[in-house]
């Protein structure tokens, strides 16, 4: 004997309908047992509605491009003149052209923690997405930031005296820093190591 079971629900504006034939014979859970009772075609019925209604989210189970990777600074453009519109003295200019800092991204929860060292100094910055924090950056200003996530890009904005933002777009083999003060813009590369 053959059941042919099918049914529509009306979610959200539209209107989803599911039918599959059916036996009443079990087999290895390819088919289902079908009953005549109300409470069985209540229960598929809200089964089915889960079903159709559940998003299936991968942000949990698979890692983003920068989990567990350093970036490593090969290719500056600009950061000199970076560097002068935020008002960095000359000495420390010449040690920021210098050194070839590394950068990694990390997540324990909702918690970050961007983490950018050289061999002059290293600043680990610990936040939670969208809200504000107090930050001491590389060349000692004291600021109030705020980061956000779009895709694989951090965004970073800096306030204080010299307001300006850092985007950082990830990848599985490289980090690009597009670096915002004013009227001068600073492009830095990263290479995964």
């Amino acid at each position: 004997m053959h059941v042919f079971i099918s049914g529509s629900l009306r979610l959200h504006g539209s209107t989803y309908t599911a039918a599959k034939k059916k036996t009443n014979q079990r087999k290895a859970g390819r088919m289902w047992c079908i009953t005549s009772d109300h409470n069985s075609f209540l229960v598929k019925t809200v089964v089915l509605y889960l079903l159709l209604t559940t998003k299936i989210s991968y942000s949990d189970t698979m890692p983003e491009v920068w989990e567990g990777k350093s970036y490593e600074n090969y290719e500056s453009h600009n950061f000199n003149e970076y560097m002068i519109e935020l008002g960095v003295g000359f000495f420390t200019r010449q040690i920021g052209n210098a050194v070839t800092p590394t950068v990694s991204l990390e997540k324990n929860g909702n918690i970050y923690k961007l983490t950018t060292s050289s061999t002059f100094k290293t600043q680990v910055l610990e936040f939670e997405l969208g809200k504000e924090f107090d930050e001491t950056t590389l060349d000692d200003r004291e600021v109030k930031s705020i980061c956000t996530m779009e895709g694989n890009k951090l965004i970073h904005k800096q306030g204080g005296a010299k307001p300006g933002t850092i985007i950082r777009e990830f990848s599985a083999t490289e980090m690009i820093a597009t670096m915002k003060v004013g009227n001068v813009t600073c492009i830095r590369k990263y290479k995964a190591v």
